[in-house]
This record gives structure tokens, C-alpha cells and sequence, in this order.
């Protein structure tokens, strides 16, 4: 009868045993991803502060200008929008080719003249 009761203590004590180191290792873990998840909110955060600094400076009057200029080529009432042809420079840079005017075509006059010509025109 004492060799049973010791021997169910024993199984208890075991068992008992198994399920703290069980629950200690649960508890271990759930706190690794607590931390985890901690970290991903701060960095989840800080991109959020990010965006809506972002969106703050694109809802600004001077942004939306600057897209306009440069995205739209659109500018104030009595400004006049000077585009220049995208191999312009390139086609000056040509060895033994004649020099190309500010509209592209090819002329014997020196850059200035021609830009003030074009200036004149507009």
C-alpha cells in the first residue's frame, strides 16, 4: 500500500512537473511574440508618421505647383512654357553636323541669337 501511494506521488510529481515545464515554455513563447509584435507596431508607427508627413506636404499649395510645372507643363496666367526637344543637346554635341537651332533645325547663327530670337517670338 506504501509502495503505491509513492508511486502515484511519483506519476503526480512527474506529471506536475510536465505540465509547468509545459506551461513555462508557453508563457516563454508568447512573450518572444509580444515583443515581436511590439517591435512590427513601432515600425508599423513610424511608417505611418512617414505617410502622413508625406501626405501632409503633397496637400500643400506649393506641391501641387511644382507637379503641375513639371508633371502637367502648365504654368501662371501670362507665363509662356519654354520646351526644349528631348536630343536638342545631343544633336549639338554631333561632330561635323551644322549647329541646330533652338527649334531643332539646323542654322548657321550662334545659340544666343537664336534663343533670342525665340524669346522674341513668344
Amino acid at each position: 500500500m506504501n509502495k503505491i501511494k509513492i508511486l502515484l506521488f511519483l506519476i503526480s510529481l512527474g506529471l506536475a512537473g510536465f505540465s509547468l515545464s509545459k506551461t513555462i515554455s508557453d508563457v516563454y513563447e508568447k512573450s518572444r511574440r509580444v515583443n515581436e509584435l511590439k517591435s512590427d507596431i513601432a515600425k508599423l508607427e513610424e511608417e505611418n508618421k512617414k505617410l502622413n508627413e508625406e501626405f501632409a506636404y503633397k496637400s500643400t499649395d506649393e506641391f501641387i505647383e511644382k507637379e503641375a510645372r513639371e508633371k502637367l507643363f502648365m504654368g501662371f496666367i501670362g507665363e509662356r512654357i519654354l520646351i526644349i526637344p528631348q536630343n536638342f543637346f545631343e544633336n549639338l554635341k554631333k561632330e561635323g553636323s551644322k549647329s541646330l537651332d533652338v527649334l531643332g533645325e539646323k542654322s548657321e547663327k550662334p545659340i544666343y541669337k537664336q534663343w533670342l530670337e525665340l524669346i522674341t517670338r513668344l
